[in-house]
């Protein structure tokens, strides 16, 4: 029989061909299996580190850790995200924003953050991620910082680098540690809306829109609604694959996971509770799988990588935020513990004795304050109060310091507090509270957990007759031993007091001595302290009104000041409903309520913290455009007692409903002075320095103690015109306590 060559174009053919390639796959397989074992056996590849591969990079991963790091340099990587359009994009440039000029400083490390915002945005050359190439110009068109800047991702990507390349060759180059920072649920995209889309808001959430604590529209009680829930699954595994990717792809000494930025990582945590067992489980697994990930990528570079973390300095608040941070040390999970951030809730020693049991340095962050409505007298941002801050950790026995936040590479201060020496015989200035940053904001209950004292203009204490207000105060320097080595330190006691008039009121102890020969200026009582008296680490200062010695109010000393050149800020609060008015016109604020739902509104208030017993004092000058329905127009004010309604009618100005306290004026035609006073439920009106109206015991009940101005009646509309509003009162508050220390001019 003859045989025939199948047609290849035959069913037979066909299955010929089919035959012939699967056979040559399975060969295929098994010589490249064969190969694989052949290169095991002989030591050339390994799937997993070998015992002793792993000792060794452990023994190496230590002496790293620990090696001098003075301090460590945080960038959050907006010198390429708003690159100046300006100039030409190479690497020289964008080292020149943020990063050369600290060069020559005491800055050992550089952590460097790819933006990383949205959870999987990054500036560097990503493919587990998002590349994030959108233009600010392009997206945010109403904000000023974006004008003309532009993203200089693709441009570096396209000349064969990329941001994360260009800071790991420049530190090498100059001896300078590198981390790669990963916030790990940043959310500044919590403003994103369909309607209005968020250049952050990342594709994934985009996408997963089930992955996140919620919506815009439902948002939970602590903490942001575009954060991801680390309880999927997923989230942990893409968190896992990004760090994976720079360790395996960039020169990095270290990954730093900041999980300070921001704090919300478990629903649980958001709805008001607190993370589970299993969601703590979660988390510390995922610890586990980047330090086993970081020993095998250091074992196939023959060089360890670091594992860094930036945390709340308290076990128990990240236990109930989901951070189980002393098992993470206690397993060797991590190699640097960063502690602080928007609040501080422990003095750096509880820190420091945390880190150090388990064998790991420590390191505070030191981040940008954001105290608002401190006076000029002293800044917290200042170069003496970085270093009063830094002297402080170096005597709590911290290992180095962190910056945050820190836009300027060059700040003078980055030359000084990296070593307690150069910091000796300096000008500080040491507050009472720098961050004041709210625990209970991001973890219900949260304040709980804060064992330092809070006190700042926003978070002022009352003073008292007899019962004294108690501050400890840190303080670094050892001033006694600095006198005997020939400085001359001069230690002042400051303590700003709004509406104090004279600082013979104050009755001031410091660690026990009590303070004299005070003077006042600008409302800053300030007392000289014996060197003798000032002791490095916690001094206690008590502050109280002095008994019997009362303000005279009738010429006051105003506590608080606002004037409508500009939108009100703390202490004062503007609050608007949609489809009503606050804004500044012609150097007045205009106040309209426009409607008569519920909650639609347009006033202001402060939260003055007044007593009942004390005479307060209001005084506004203030013109009526319209006003329609009972208290239209008014000023509100209530002592923790008692309360009233002083309505500005168009043709009248009165006292709460009663038309018998009143007093008939046109208040459209001008501007007037009215002034309100009241002493629990008395009250006496006031208009353009004339007494006409004068209420004894027209007051009514009411908890609340604060005042507002304004429309605050949701069926009344009102439109004003608000040329300054002030208020004092007999109580007086502590609104900021600061130790001046000072070598020199």
């Amino acid at each position: 029989m003859e045989t025939k060559t199948p047609n290849r174009g035959s069913a037979s053919g066909a299955v010929l061909n089919k035959e012939r390639k699967a056979l040559r796959r399975i060969l295929i397989v098994c010589l490249a299996t064969f190969g694989c074992l052949t290169l095991l056996m002989s030591g050339c590849m390994r799937l997993e580190p070998s015992k002793e591969e792993l000792a060794t990079i452990r023994a190496e991963r230590r002496e790293m850790a620990h090696r001098a790091r003075r301090i460590i340099f945080n960038n959050d990587g907006c010198d390429a995200f708003y690159f100046p359009g300006a100039q030409k994009v190479t690497p020289e440039n964008l080292l020149a924003i943020r990063t050369a000029p600290f060069l020559g400083s005491q800055v050992d490390t550089l952590a460097y953050c790819t933006i990383s915002s949205g959870f999987g945005f990054f500036t560097h050359n990503t493919k587990a991620g998002n590349i994030l190439d959108r233009e600010p110009a392009q997206w945010l068109t109403n904000e000023p910082y974006a004008k003309d800047k532009i993203n200089a991702t693709r441009p570096l990507i396209a000349q064969g680098t990329d941001t994360l390349k260009v800071m790991v060759d420049f530190c090498h180059t100059n001896n300078i540690e590198i981390f790669w920072s990963m916030r790990m649920n940043d959310t500044h995209d919590y403003s994103h809306t369909p309607e209005a889309p968020f250049i952050l808001f990342s594709p994934i959430k985009q996408q997963h829109p089930e992955y996140l604590m919620g919506t815009y529209q439902n948002r939970p009680k602590h903490g942001y609604w575009s954060a991801v829930d680390y309880t999927h699954p997923e989230i942990r595994e893409r968190a896992f694959r990004f760090i994976e990717e720079v360790c395996q792809n960039y020169d990095v000494d270290g990954v730093e996971l900041d999980f300070f930025r921001h704090l919300h990582y478990f629903k649980t945590v958001s709805l008001g509770g607190k993370a589970t067992a299993e969601e703590l489980e979660m988390m510390t697994d995922l610890m586990r799988r980047i330090r086993r990930m970081t020993e095998k990528e250091g074992v196939r570079r023959g060089r360890p990588i670091l594992v860094s973390v930036r945390v709340p300095d308290s076990v128990g608040y990240c236990r109930e935020m989901g951070f189980d941070i002393e098992r993470w040390l206690s397993e060797g999970l991590v190699d640097l513990l960063v502690g602080s951030g928007y609040f501080q809730l422990n003095p750096w020693e509880y820190l420091v004795a945390l880190g150090h049991r388990y064998d790991v340095p420590v390191y505070p962050s030191l981040d940008e304050s954001r105290v608002v409505g401190e006076a000029k007298t002293f800044r917290r941002q200042s170069q003496e109060s970085y270093r009063a801050r830094a002297m402080r950790a170096w005597q709590a026995g911290v290992d180095g310091i962190y910056s945050f936040n820190e836009y300027g590479a060059g700040s003078p201060y980055l030359r000084e507090i990296g070593d307690p020496k150069t910091l000796r015989g300096k000008n500080k200035t040491y507050f009472a509270t720098v961050r004041n940053g709210k625990p209970g904001s991001w973890l219900a209950g949260g304040e709980q957990f804060r064992q330092i004292p809070v006190l700042t203009p926003a978070d002022p204490q009352v003073l008292a007759p007899n019962t004294p207000v108690k501050i400890e105060m840190l303080i670094g320097d050892d001033v006694a031993s600095a006198e005997k080595e020939g400085l001359k330190p001069e230690v002042r006691c400051c303590l700003w007091v709004k509406g104090l008039d004279r600082a013979e009121r104050l009755e001031v102890n410091f660690n026990g001595t009590p303070l004299s020969n005070g003077c006042l200026s600008n409302d800053w009582a300030t007392f000289p302290v014996s060197l003798s008296g000032v002791c490095p680490g916690t001094n206690l200062v008590t502050i109280a009104l002095r008994p019997g010695d009362r303000a005279d109010v009738t010429k006051p000393g105003w506590d608080e000041i606002y004037e409508g050149k500009a939108l009100p800020a703390a202490p004062w609060h503007l609050a608007v409903a949609e489809g009503s008015v606050g804004a500044v016109t012609n150097g007045q604020l205009r106040l309209a309520d426009c409607g008569s739902a519920k909650g639609e509104m347009a006033y202001v208030t402060a939260n003055w913290r007044v007593a009942p017993g004390d005479q307060t004092i209001v005084e506004a000058r203030a013109k009526v455009i319209s006003s329609k329905g009972p208290n239209g127009v008014a000023i509100s004010v209530a002592n923790g007692a008692y309360g009233a309604l002083i309505g500005l009618y168009p043709d009248r100005v009165q006292i709460g409903e009663t038309t018998n306290l009143s007093w008939a004026m046109d208040t459209t035609s001008a501007f007037h002075v009215y002034r309100v006073v009241m002493q629990n439920m008395d009250l006496k009106v006031y208009v353009d320095g004339q007494l006409h109206i004068e209420g004894k015991s027209q007051a009514r009940p009411e908890k609340t103690n604060q005042m507002w101005f304004g429309s605050g009646s949701s069926t009344a509309q009102g439109e004003s015109l608000w040329d300054f509003v002030r208020y004092t009162s007999d109580t007086k508050r502590l609104s900021d306590a600061v130790v001046s220390i000072r070598y020199g001019p």
